[in-house]
């Protein structure tokens, strides 16, 4: 048991995450030379996508998404994760 004048530094590595019944938020901390150039404002797009949702144009808020790119995984770390190998 920890008494309050003990401190115990944070993990190296660790997972946040907040959830409610309807969602999970993961987050995630890059250092600055990759999370910098990766983060860029999108509160702009995010209204316009927003109104044509709410105006009943989800193709045209569809279409104005990007491309979702996923992660590139080694297959090896994925198989392990899975626990097939």
């Amino acid at each position: 048991m920890q008494t309050s004048d003990q401190v115990t530094a944070p993990p190296q590595r660790q997972i946040r995450a907040a959830y409610t019944e309807g969602t999970v938020t993961v987050y995630q901390a890059y250092p600055p030379e990759i999370g910098g150039p990766a983060v860029r404002d999108v509160t702009p797009l995010a209204h316009e996508v927003h109104r044509l949702v709410r105006s009943g144009d989800r193709a045209g808020a569809a279409a104005l998404l990007p491309a979702e790119a996923p992660y590139p995984r080694p297959a090896e770390s994925t198989a392990r994760e899975l626990r097939l190998c």
